[in-house]
């Protein structure tokens, strides 16, 4: 208590060097956590662009708008016209399957522990998939949108009628 002004000078000093030696730690800690997330993400991301399947993230509301998509579902909708980000998934899939894939978007913002999952007829040809074969198509809600997986189905769309579920490997 009986300090001189330059002992508290002093003593201010050394604890701003504490601080400052705590707060370069923390930084470091922060960076090196942060260095390690970029790598995983960086991995994840290359995982989804070169994955065959296709892979979309869609809005999180009704009208289900791409929003990003990897190279295989870019590759499949060469033959939209006017290009598919920003629009909604259901103009990608054939007419006869429009109601079906409408209701399983809004189930799954309307319940987010939700899976939805449908066997539907593509509107445009894949190239990777000769003809207008049936996808298997699953959706899931995440934190950015909703997921959207397809890939070509086990079976064939029975009249155009659609089929839940059906097709092989696991999803979600």
């Amino acid at each position: 208590a009986n300090l001189s002004s330059d002992e508290k000078v002093e003593r201010r000093k050394e604890r701003a060097r504490m601080y400052s030696h705590i707060a370069r730690k923390r930084q470091e800690s922060n960076m090196k956590e942060l260095k390690a997330e970029m790598e995983c993400l960086t991995v994840y991301r290359l995982i989804i662009e070169e994955s065959p399947d296709m892979i979309a993230v869609l809005g999180p509301d009704m009208e289900g708008r791409v929003l990003f998509a990897n190279a295989a579902f870019a590759r499949g909708m060469e033959a939209m016209p006017g290009g598919y980000m920003g629009k909604p998934i259901w103009s990608v899939v054939h007419e006869a399957h429009r109601g079906e894939l409408m209701q399983a978007v809004r189930n799954i913002i309307l319940n987010t522990e939700t899976t939805s999952r449908l066997t539907c007829q593509g509107k445009y040809p894949h190239p990777d998939y000769p003809g207008q074969e049936a996808i298997d198509l699953a959706m899931k809600h995440s934190p950015t949108g909703i997921i959207c997986y397809m890939r070509r189905a086990q079976f064939e769309v029975a009249g155009g009628g659609g089929g839940g579920g059906g097709g092989g490997g696991a999803f979600f």
